[in-house]
């Protein structure tokens, strides 16, 4: 232990995650769509390329809205004042003011469903 602080087992860590609120899949993916548009890419491959994702492990993650801690820390790593907080909660407190400019000035896509009755 350093500095007398308590170290963390895996138990500690599985009930981090359950204590976190839940990620809403549509919510996610629309601002998963939205990073990309507002950073000025053409195309979510483009993207994809640029910050070093493989456009197949991207396109899953964007399209079923579940984004994994590996891909949200490689964001937070490539794209300056993002913070993966935004992508999976909607969070905007620590994000940088010039991404927040770019990401307001971009609508937020929405998926069409459809409910049977």
């Amino acid at each position: 232990m350093y500095g007398g602080a308590r170290q963390c087992d895996w138990a500690d860590y599985l009930r981090m995650d359950d204590e976190a609120p839940d990620e809403i899949p549509e919510e996610v993916s629309a601002r998963a769509q939205q990073l990309w548009r507002a950073l000025g890419y053409s195309s979510a491959a483009s993207f994809a390329k640029a910050v070093g994702i493989p456009y197949s492990t991207w396109k899953m993650a964007e399209s079923s809205g579940n984004i994994s801690k590996p891909i949200a820390w490689t964001l937070q790593r490539r794209i300056p004042g993002f913070r993966a907080e935004w992508l999976w909660l909607g969070d905007r407190s620590m994000m940088a003011g010039y991404l927040l400019a770019k990401l307001d000035a971009v609508p937020v896509p929405r998926k069409v469903t459809t409910r049977s009755a």
